[in-house]
């Protein structure tokens, strides 16, 4: 078996200069590993319509997106909050995820959850997108939750300022890592 696993983050940022996108940005250093493809779908330069049952597949930032979601063996949603919740650009590609095709596009995949915010994070963001993440039939990686409180003094130039948030990353990324490549392995057991 190949164990080479594809990690794709989805970030919901669609602001310029977002620092939730440059967070993302950011975690791509956390995953460099042989083991590990890591991608980041970035909704601020990809954008989706808005979800519409009515409207075809032929968006080629949609089919970018289910394609890279079907790919992968794990996820991770990156999202700003905005008036306490998740930005609207990340529930319209859950929306997208879930509702077309007879594909169960989560179903069995381990998904980690990171964002930023004011004086506390993403905290609003963060348990809608475990919700989500829970109803999508995906497995919420179960120890770490990156939050990062007063993003804007958070992040230097090219990775994230204070060692807490170092160190919290780091073990992020090892254990999203771990998990993927369990379930992976054991891809028959938890489907």
């Amino acid at each position: 078996m190949n164990s080479k696993i594809k990690i794709l983050a989805i970030t919901g940022a669609v602001r310029p200069d977002s620092q939730t996108a440059k967070l993302a940005q950011i975690s791509k250093k956390y995953f460099r590993n042989d083991d590990v493809e890591y991608r980041v779908f970035d909704l601020g330069k990809n954008p989706l319509p808005m979800y519409d049952a009515k409207i075809s597949l032929n968006n080629a930032n949609v089919q970018l997106l289910l394609k890279l979601t079907v790919e992968a063996d794990g996820l991770v949603f990156i999202s700003p909050e905005y008036h306490g919740s998740m930005s609207g650009a990340l529930k319209n590609a859950l929306d997208w995820m879930d509702f077309l095709e007879d594909i169960d596009f989560l179903h069995g995949k381990v998904v980690g959850i990171m964002g930023g915010g004011g004086s506390f994070g993403n905290s609003g963001a963060t348990v809608q997108l475990m919700m989500a993440t829970r109803a999508l039939h995906a497995w919420l990686m179960p120890d770490v939750i990156v939050n990062v409180p007063r993003i804007r003094k958070a992040l230097g130039e090219d990775d994230l300022i204070e060692e807490m948030y170092r160190t919290r990353m780091t073990k992020f990324a090892n254990n999203l890592i771990k998990y993927t490549k369990m379930f992976k392995e054991n891809r028959k057991i938890f489907n």
